[in-house]
């Protein structure tokens, strides 16, 4: 994911997608992106209204085309809706096992911080939740726990570290392998045309 612009409350994002299985944690993403994503499955962007949440437009570089995303059909546009709140301490996941005394002395769980491919150490995060909405899809009404760095001028904290969804079966996270400044792309900003979608009825 690239910030590739922000204009106001209208923020542009790059989207690059590739199966796990055809890269490695190792990956060099700025070069991977400078000689053209190989192997990479899709390649999108789409702009995003910060306050409303709203997917504005969305243009597929793999496809050469505009689309019309609904936005209960896309991740990012609901989770920017949500009201996340705090997880107090003593509600938080600690690291070992569980202290018999009352002032538990375990240190809190905290996501890894990588940052142009190198591990940065002593970084503490901040726990926060929120409920998905009922809209009758495989997230409905699960909650969301998401972690972001305390220090969010030191850090980037445009998007979770770790995210968690709860009452899922088996693992679902999403966590930030890597991270950074300053990535080119190689192609060029969409077509500012943007298509006018008409409904008729019958």
């Amino acid at each position: 994911m690239h910030i590739h612009d922000r204009q106001g409350n209208t923020v542009t994002i790059e989207e690059i997608s590739i199966p796990s299985s055809r890269c490695s944690p190792e990956t060099d993403w700025k070069k991977w992106v400078a000689q053209g994503a190989p192997k990479h499955s899709s390649w999108v962007i789409y702009d995003i209204d910060l306050q409303s949440g709203q997917l504005l437009r969305y243009y597929s570089f793999t496809k050469k085309n505009w689309f019309e995303i609904p936005d209960t059909d896309h991740f990012l546009s609901t989770l920017l809706r949500l009201t996340f709140v705090k997880i107090p301490d003593h509600a938080r996941k600690k690291i070992g096992k569980v202290s018999p005394v009352a002032d538990d002395p375990r240190n809190f769980w905290q996501p890894k911080m990588v940052v142009n491919g190198q591990f940065i150490p002593t970084v503490f995060f901040d726990a926060w939740q929120a409920k998905w909405p009922k809209d009758g899809g495989e997230l409905s009404g699960k909650t969301i726990e998401m972690y972001l760095p305390q220090d969010d001028e030191a850090y980037l904290s445009y998007f979770p570290y770790w995210l968690q969804i709860k009452g899922m079966i088996g693992k679902a996270t999403i966590r930030i392998i890597d991270s950074g400044h300053d990535l080119q792309s190689i192609k060029l900003f969409p077509p500012s045309t943007i298509p006018n979608f008409e409904i008729t009825s019958v």
